[in-house]
């Protein structure tokens, strides 16, 4: 899969496969992602925005 996510300056395209898919209570599903092969900083950016997004309620 292809996952295309928008950080403050750029979009970033990262190659990935799932390897995790949980249904929750609520009727959603959560997917755990495996990046494929991404250079050291688009996955610094991603850890970056994954970690400020876990912050925001």
């Amino acid at each position: 899969m292809i996952l295309s996510i928008g950080l403050e300056d750029r979009v970033v395209d990262l190659k990935g496969r799932p390897v995790h898919v949980r249904s929750t209570d609520k009727g959603v599903y959560e997917i755990g992602i495996e990046f494929i092969d991404p250079d050291a900083k688009t996955l610094k950016a991603v850890k970056q925005f994954l970690g400020s997004a876990a912050l925001e309620p």
